[in-house]
């Protein structure tokens, strides 16, 4: 089954799955969640270090009251430098069995590398880690650049629920 999203700004289609063998990332936010404007900043880091590697990082918003108004002013609020994808039906949300926000799937061509955690940052919604020291998502991206697949494959997402 082929999912065609438009992009927030209406600018291009995006297909899933993608026609080619790049990584991709997929990192599922909510405009509502106090956790993703935390790893917008992220996001953009990790988009910034793979881009040599032709990674593409989608932020994902995939909530039916999330409309593309909310996602425009939160992408450019928080300076989203990635592909910003609205899922108002739940059509990719629904595809990758999203239950929590934010959470991240690594994928190439149909298969899901990683699926999960961004980081260790947060114990729960609200209650964030001294110090972060497992990069879940970087580090299966740089094991992946070595052609390896030595990495934690997935881990259980912190966050805010998907209604």
């Amino acid at each position: 089954m082929l999912c065609l999203l438009i992009s927030c700004d209406n600018s291009e289609k995006v297909a899933f799955p993608p026609d080619n063998s790049t990584i991709h990332v997929w990192v599922f936010l909510d405009v509502h969640c106090p956790l993703s404007p935390f790893y917008s900043n992220i996001i953009n880091d990790y988009q910034k270090e793979f881009l040599k590697d032709s990674v593409i990082f989608y932020a994902v918003f995939p909530k039916e009251e999330s409309n593309s108004t909310q996602v425009k002013l939160f992408a450019e609020k928080h300076s989203l430098q990635v592909k910003v994808v609205g899922d108002p039906e739940l059509e990719l949300s629904q595809r990758f069995n999203v239950t929590v926000v934010p959470e991240a799937f690594v994928t190439k061509d149909e298969e899901v590398l990683y699926r999960g955690k961004i980081d260790n940052s947060f114990e729960a919604v609200g209650e964030r880690r001294c110090g972060t020291d497992q990069f879940y998502v970087k580090y299966a991206l740089r094991m992946l650049a070595k052609q390896s697949n030595s990495f934690v494959k997935k881990t259980k997402p912190v966050g805010c629920i998907v209604k």
